[in-house]
């Protein structure tokens, strides 16, 4: 909510409906920002038809993935439309990571397309809690999350796309990700 781009909706889905506590959490801030907009599963559902139910429900041209535990540094949400804007052919932008916890190093991923396409086929070089994507890339490839790749549906949905558009990856940190020894 404090980041420096504000022209934004901030869809919330809780998957525990059966927890209340947290619905009242949200309910509370959604009464001082308007951009929040809450929902809840009738049942768990699970990670992947969450996501793509918030795809559904998203009305922006484009979609910024806010993983629960992580916090996206201040700038994020502007420099990530900025670079979307300015370049059209480009479909996902992502940035680096710095861990907290009990970790402080820095992922740094590459910067242009045919290296994190190339580098891909090795490991993620695209951080999905800090992706944002053009949605009509989505939309119009009628490409979503997959159930039987979770827990890696972010890859599985990176792999898909890597036929219809291009990424990017912001050379600076703008998410600080939660790193424990159990992750």
């Amino acid at each position: 909510l404090n980041q420096t781009f504000t022209d934004f909706e901030f869809l919330i889905l809780n998957d525990s409906p059966d927890n209340t506590e947290i619905e009242k959490i949200v309910q509370d801030y959604a009464k001082k920002d308007k951009r929040i907009k809450y929902s809840k599963n009738d049942k768990n559902m699970g990670i992947t038809p969450s996501r793509n139910k918030l795809l559904k429900m998203a009305r922006g041209e484009y979609l910024a993935i806010f993983d629960h535990d992580d916090i996206s540094v201040p700038d994020r949400l502007a420099r990530e439309v900025e670079y979307l804007d300015i370049h059209p052919h480009v479909g996902v932008v992502s940035g680096w990571l710095q861990y907290f916890g009990t970790d402080t190093s820095i992922v740094k991923n590459p910067e242009n397309d045919f290296d994190i396409k190339v580098l891909t086929i090795q490991n993620c070089y695209i951080a999905h809690t800090a992706a944002m994507i053009r949605k009509s890339v989505l939309v119009n490839n009628n490409i979503e999350y997959e159930e039987i790749y979770t827990p890696a549906e972010d890859y599985r949905l990176w792999a898909r796309l890597m036929d219809v558009t291009h990424f990017y990856n912001i050379q600076d940190v703008l998410v600080k990700y939660r790193w424990f020894g159990n992750n």
